[in-house]
């Protein structure tokens, strides 16, 4: 059985919006003398048929989460000297991110393990932000007392895991349970600051915010975190495509088609999933999938049954969905390409083009049967907030597991305003 120099063990559940980035940056890495181990929870989206796609073959399924056990069921498969642990949501920083965590590891300094800085994205939450900006420094150190350790990203000798194992029982800070252990044992974890990792959620998962926002002003204009662009901010690098639905009876198909071919020629997009009512040959970019009934599906229902769809007829899976309608007249690569800079930029769940109204509306109260007005606000614009009118067919962009619940107006959405009038402009159909 062939050695290996390390062996890289990944714990996941349903992290397809993640696993292509890091697994992405670990085939980049300046050591190619890996294996990768991905201990998963039954995952029920894409997550497995990514890592299969970029070669993974250790595959571990555990039925309950405790994160010592799920450690140390990947450790038991593992051929390599040094063991890293990486979550599945951070995504190592550069090249050089394996070679700076294991290269600290020095038995006869005692030094038997050794864990690297998470960086948080712009868009982390403000709580998460400071405790990331605030526990994980630019200093290095060697700890030989203080038991702080994270198996987000950490790695270990294995002949020393054999001895001291994780706590297979506990619920969570198993890592620090192993690092008092060992420290006890006069052994030593060295901090490096350069085996560093974007972690968008940070250690505490968010928690109260109430108190977050100034201490994050503080330690952005101090610390300049945002100054560096993450690999996965750059368009090119990332597998966007697009869903688009045509009803041939009711639509100009010749038509739709010469807009089809436009959207396939922008260099950020790499695949059109089109979804039609009758059987057509597929073109260069250009997927067809017939399908009767579709257009009969409310909006989410389509999203869903595209995901499916999707999901099992191609090798290659998304990782962000542009949805376009081709009824809009004014569609152009220009404005899909605004869209997409934007919601990488903010790094929104969704990002929906709108445009404002100031207009008084009306909706239906169906307990008394009659319409009503939202507001009976006859001020000038300039002093009223406007309704926004949502235009999802003009370029919503999306992170394509959203489209599994076919709800994409739930988690991190925000909207792209559409300032001329003229974008709004459809096609009549029939």
């Amino acid at each position: 059985m062939e050695k290996k120099l390390v062996s890289i063990i990944i714990r996941s559940k349903n992290e397809e919006k993640w696993i292509r980035l890091v697994l992405k940056s670990i085939r980049n890495q300046t050591i190619k003398n890996i294996e990768i181990i991905l201990v998963d929870n039954k995952s029920s989206d894409n997550t497995l048929k990514i890592a299969k796609s970029f070669g993974v073959k250790k595959i571990l399924t555990i039925n309950k989460f405790l994160p010592g056990a799920a450690l140390n069921k990947g450790c038991n498969e593992a051929l390599g000297k040094y063991l890293v642990f990486l979550s599945a949501h951070c995504v190592p920083e550069n090249a050089n991110w394996l070679k700076e965590l294991i290269s600290k590891i020095d038995e006869k300094k005692r030094i038997i393990a050794c864990y690297g800085k998470q960086i948080p994205l712009r868009y982390s939450s403000a709580n998460d932000v400071r405790d990331l900006l605030i526990t994980f420094g630019s200093e290095d150190r060697i700890q030989s007392e203080d038991p702080f350790f994270h198996n987000a990203n950490s790695c270990m000798l294995k002949k020393f895991w054999k001895k001291y194992k994780f706590n297979s029982h506990v619920t969570n800070i198993e890592d620090r349970l192993w690092a008092k252990r060992i420290l006890k044992l006069n052994y030593k974890i060295f901090y490096n600051s350069k085996a560093s990792v974007y972690h968008h959620h940070g250690i505490h998962h968010e928690l109260n915010t109430s108190r977050s926002q100034s201490t994050l002003k503080v330690l952005a204009n101090t610390d300049k975190y945002f100054v560096k662009k993450p690999f996965f901010f750059d368009l090119q690098k990332r597998e966007i495509h697009v869903l688009i639905f045509v009803n041939e009876i009711k639509e100009n198909f010749k038509k739709y088609l010469k807009k089809m071919k436009m959207i396939s020629k922008n260099t950020y997009i790499s695949q059109l999933h089109v979804f039609t009512s009758k059987k057509k040959p597929n073109l260069k970019r250009i997927k067809f999938y017939p399908s009767r009934n579709i257009h009969d599906m409310s909006l989410n229902k389509k999203f869903q049954y595209a995901y499916k769809v999707i999901s099992s007829k191609n090798r290659t899976i998304p990782e962000l969905i542009l949805y376009i309608n081709l009824s809009y007249k004014y569609l152009s690569n220009s404005s899909i390409n605004k869209n997409l800079k934007l919601f990488l930029k903010e790094g929104f769940d969704t990002l929906i083009p709108v445009i404002k109204d100031y207009s008084i509306n009306w909706v239906f109260n169906e307990s008394e049967n009659i319409y009503k007005p939202i507001s009976k606000n006859f001020s000038i614009r300039d002093y009223k907030k406007p309704i926004l009118k949502s235009l999802f067919g003009l370029g919503t962009v999306t992170n394509f597991n959203n489209l599994k619940s076919g709800d994409l107006i739930s988690g991190r959405y925000n909207f792209y305003i559409v300032d001329e009038q003229k974008n709004v402009l459809r096609d009549l159909v029939k």
